[in-house]
């Protein structure tokens, strides 16, 4: 018969386990999101670093040291090795620093297939499962991360009743192995024209992804706003995207971070590629969106635009098409080098200036 419950003193409950951050946590299923070619992978590969060294190098928090299996369905083995080793080779970690507690898997050459089409049912593949928890406990793995996860199944990513099945399979092994799953997900048409400026729902398929992880991240490209509030170019923007985690059962929601690609050379040429291969890898970034605000906010930067204008020898007119426009000689002291954003920062003084 079951018992009534009785509260335990909460000083006496057991932390959370989290593994990094306050994202992935042992116990259960966790999910980033993102359009191809933001990062996520890229991403994902520098915080394995992160968490298998112990060390912060992305300015998020890591606990301790943890064992590792990364498996990735898209690319070959040879292809993973040049990613990882570029991350360690611009973080400077060794392989001493791992200390045994990385596993990086192609699965061109281990694959897996959770779940299948069976005529006109799924089904799990309960070989593959099993493969999958013994690897885990052979190895004692802290982390199993599954990139991307339309690599893992072959049944209908539309049909919440096959994803759940497959998911609550994933949870599971979670749950029973004491570890913690990260899935890669890829986002949906509307979320990659959009640069993935989207929730939750961005995420490909259907609902019961998303649903079914504790935590999920989402990756976007700087929107205009954004970039234009930071004063940045189209070029300078390039190659940065924003972590926003849209949901969070287990942690407060809402959190954002940003991350740059940066392409580090691999040393590797040849006679007959004299270029070699360049990698991009994560870097953390600060998106400053506040810094056309806080200039234009500024009392010296007030004082400053009125000296200029009042020292034209000209008249100048407000309309901005014109070849006396009061905001050309502004453009000069915002201290933007692009012409465009120069232009922004100047005419949002003189709307100041004008209230």
């Amino acid at each position: 018969a079951l018992a009534p419950f009785e509260p335990t003193q909460v000083s006496k409950l057991p932390p959370r386990e989290w593994l990094y951050g306050q994202h992935m946590i042992r116990g259960f299923l966790t999910a980033t999101v993102a359009p191809g070619g933001l990062g996520k992978s890229s991403l994902v590969i520098a915080e394995t670093i992160c968490m298998c060294t112990g060390r912060e190098l992305l300015g998020v928090t890591v606990y301790q040291p943890i064992k590792v299996l990364y498996w990735c369905g898209e690319d070959p083995q040879d292809e993973l090795e040049k990613r990882f080793s570029a991350t360690m080779q611009h973080y400077d970690v060794t392989k001493e620093d791992l200390a045994g507690r990385l596993w990086v898997v192609s699965g061109r050459e281990l694959g897996f297939n959770f779940a299948y089409q069976d005529h006109q049912d799924a089904k799990l593949n309960d070989e593959d499962i099993k493969a999958i928890r013994e690897m885990i406990r052979e190895l004692d793995i802290d982390l199993l991360i599954l990139d991307p996860m339309a690599s893992i199944h072959s049944i209908s990513e539309n049909s919440n009743n096959e994803m759940t099945m497959l998911l609550d399979a994933l949870r599971d092994i979670a749950d029973k192995e004491k570890c913690g799953i990260e899935i890669v997900h890829h986002s949906t048409k509307q979320a990659r024209q959009q640069g993935g400026v989207m929730g939750a729902e961005q995420a490909r398929g259907a609902s019961a992804i998303t649903d079914a992880a504790r935590s999920v991240r989402a990756l976007s490209a700087l929107s205009k706003t954004d970039r234009e509030e930071a004063g940045m170019t189209v070029e300078e923007a390039a190659g940065i995207s924003m972590v926003r985690s849209v949901k969070g059962n287990m942690s407060p929601g809402g959190r954002s971070s940003s991350i740059r690609l940066v392409s580090v050379d691999l040393h590797n040429r040849t006679s007959i590629y004299p270029q070699g291969d360049s990698v991009g890898v994560a870097t953390p970034t600060v998106v400053d969106r506040t810094a056309m605000t806080d200039w234009l906010d500024s009392t010296i930067n007030w004082l400053t635009a009125c000296d200029c204008m009042s020292s034209e020898p000209t008249v100048l007119r407000k309309d901005i098409r014109s070849k006396e426009w009061a905001g050309l000689c502004l453009t000069r002291m915002t201290g933007q080098s692009d012409p465009e954003t120069a232009k922004r920062f100047a005419k949002g003084m003189l709307d100041r200036l004008s209230e």
